[in-house]
């Protein structure tokens, strides 16, 4: 049976819910540490046959309570993570508005007229260090103290499991940061992936002036496109194919970016040259070799035209490098050119 996760972004849209199991908390990710706290949750309900129900709060905590906002860099969006809950299957979903008024009510008014009076609940499930209303006086004490009073039942989530939820959230941020996707993927218990609206952009693309295919034979294709104005020629370069296409096209690769227009025309001569080289070795080659050496054997022809081509491709990228770093001073002064000229 297909179970629908419901979501409810503020109190007044609440139902009566039965037998109400509650936790609370950010759920950043929803990675596996987290899992751990839904799956308790869902074996509670069962029990007691009741409904899982996760509060959440958006914005961020932290950024009403704390001036540190550059600090907190969020795993998913609010999108992203009403999508992963729902998938874990959960029953509910209530995302409450954080507000400063919010932060600032007492901790007992908390537990009264926040989680009591609009949740009922029949179980809450939460970890020693949960703090809550103004200046977090809020704690697991005080709502173990009031359990008896409010008739719900109080569970702990343990030490251990609180800690992995921490250490996996810094390690999958740190992971991300640094392009480590295995790991965070690994952590997460998924692939990571964002979500975001396609927007119209600048269509500058429509403003290219030129544009040059070379197409490298059974090896693959090669497309270079450039833009220019009164100073500069901007450049891309796209390379689809085989391992040899990208070879081919280190030339482009380290050529893509911006050059000073006047000096373009030297380079770009050279380093067509030196693009073509490797298909004029292999053309010429491969009828030479493929009678007198390989005995008309296409593959071994082909692996050998194919080192050829390498070799050039090699001896390309030894010349360009040794004129990078020129290429890149000239390309600053055109720049700063550029700048001076805007700013009178």
């Amino acid at each position: 049976m297909l179970l629908i996760m419901e979501v409810y972004r503020s109190v007044e849209q609440l139902p009566p819910f039965k037998n109400a199991v509650v936790t609370i908390g950010t759920f950043d990710g929803v990675h596996e540490g987290h899992r751990k706290i839904i799956d308790h949750l869902k074996q509670e309900a069962e029990t007691i046959n009741g409904e899982t129900v996760i509060i959440t709060f958006h914005p961020h905590p932290r950024k009403v309570v704390s001036s540190a906002i550059l600090g907190i860099r969020l795993i998913n969006t609010l999108d992203e993570k009403i999508e992963l809950l729902a998938e874990a299957g959960i029953d509910d979903l209530v995302i409450i508005p954080f507000t400063e008024a919010f932060a600032n009510q007492s901790a007992e008014d908390y537990i009264q007229n926040f989680l009591i009076k609009n949740f009922h609940p029949h179980t809450i499930i939460t970890g020693y260090d949960h703090r809550f209303g103004k200046d977090r006086l809020g704690d697991y004490r005080l709502l173990e103290k009031m359990a008896p009073v409010y008739n719900y039942v109080l569970k702990e989530i343990p030490k251990h499991v609180l800690d992995e939820i921490a250490i996996s959230s810094t390690n999958i941020r740190e992971a991300l940061i640094h392009s480590d996707i295995e790991t965070a993927n690994k952590l997460l218990g998924y692939d990571f992936f964002f979500e975001g609206v396609v927007v119209d952009g600048d269509k500058l693309g429509r403003k290219l002036t030129h544009s040059l295919c070379l197409l490298c034979g059974a090896i693959g294709l090669i497309s270079v496109s450039w833009v220019e104005n009164k100073y500069m020629l901007y450049i891309s370069m796209t390379g689809v194919g085989i391992a040899w296409a990208s070879i081919l096209s280190m030339p482009y690769a380290m050529l893509s970016g911006s050059l000073p227009k006047d000096k373009v025309g030297i380079y770009m001569g050279i380093f067509n040259f030196f693009i073509v080289l490797p298909e004029i070795i292999a053309s010429l080659g491969f009828g030479w070799l493929m009678k007198n050496v390989l005995n008309n054997d296409r593959l071994a022809a082909v692996k050998v035209g194919g080192g050829l081509m390498i070799l050039a491709a090699i001896i390309c990228f030894i010349f360009i490098k040794e004129k990078k770093n020129e290429m890149i001073d000239e390309a600053e002064v055109a720049k700063l050119e550029i700048l001076e000229e805007r700013s009178v």
